[in-house]
């Protein structure tokens, strides 16, 4: 364990837990067609592998209302969705798997997750080929992702506010794998074995970020760029950016100089006031 303890905390855990709990029978909405809504408080499951088009989601949840993808799969139909897989339109949801969602790319309003939640609970789930993964804009939006892969989707993998993840990935996606940047700059990326690797700008953009087993590889800009940077059991190398102006192959961008753990990186870079002023001397290259 890293020293400043657990970096999941016991009650988003514990919440988590209790979000995803099976219903009992009888009790759940059976889900095996397009444009259904989940209402309030309610678990719906899967029974089927759905490919919806148009204009709606494929699945909409209200409030506290949960899914149970049961293995299936939900896709964009024929001639392509012009919305999301699942709008999660209450304060809290719940997407549990094993289950994929996939190609919801509509440039717009496309994305395999998304809607006005402010706490979203994902398990063991699959999503890519999406305009993004999971796309939360609220001011106070959080997603607490366990079991989670996000990849090769056109944008973002993971948008929100903060990031909480346990054996979370994010790869190969065309923008940031796990943004969580915000203009307070108190978006925050947390949690335990974390991957996010060959994306096409930064790996994690966050203002905070800690977490115990990271690794940051390939990315098209900076591996890792926040205010403030705690790690431990971490790997961050191979990270370029071909943007004139910004230095290459810096793997580690902070403001505040990081804590580094048994953690291996290639360069770091120091920002103040926006501009760049040399390294943290924390890397093997600095």
């Amino acid at each position: 364990m890293p020293p400043w303890g657990d970096t999941m905390p016991h009650r988003l855990l514990l919440g988590f837990a209790l979000a995803t709990m099976l219903v009992r029978d009888g009790s759940a909405l059976d889900i095996a067609f397009c444009h259904l809504t989940v209402p309030d408080g309610e678990t719906g499951i899967l029974q089927a592998d759905i490919a919806c088009g148009g204009e709606e989601a494929a699945v909409k949840l209200g409030r506290d209302a949960k899914l149970q993808m049961n293995g299936h799969r939900i896709t964009s139909g024929q001639g392509g969705s012009l919305y999301t897989g699942i709008d999660c339109e209450g304060a809290t949801c719940t997407v549990a798997g094993p289950g994929e969602i996939d190609g919801f790319d509509d440039v717009e309003y496309g994305g395999g997750i998304g809607g006005e939640a402010r706490r979203v609970y994902l398990s063991d789930l699959d999503l890519h080929h999406n305009r993004g993964g999971v796309l939360l804009f609220g001011r106070s939006s959080k997603v607490v992702a366990t079991n989670v892969t996000v990849h090769d989707n056109a944008g973002e993998g993971i948008h929100a506010k903060t990031i909480f993840g346990d054996n979370l990935t994010a790869t190969g996606n065309g923008g940031v794998g796990l943004d969580a940047r915000w203009i307070d700059r108190l978006g925050r990326v947390q949690g335990t074995a974390i991957t996010a690797s060959g994306n096409g700008m930064e790996g994690i953009f966050a203002g905070r970020v800690t977490v115990d087993g990271l690794v940051v590889q390939g990315n098209g800009r900076f591996g890792l760029n926040a205010t403030r940077v705690r790690l431990a059991n971490a790997t961050l190398d191979g990270n370029s950016t071909a943007i004139v102006g910004e230095p290459s192959a810096v793997d580690l961008v902070s403001t505040a100089r990081p804590s580094l753990l048994l953690t291996a990186c290639g360069h770091s870079a120091r920002v103040y006031r926006g501009l760049f002023v040399g390294d943290w001397d924390v890397c093997t290259n600095d």
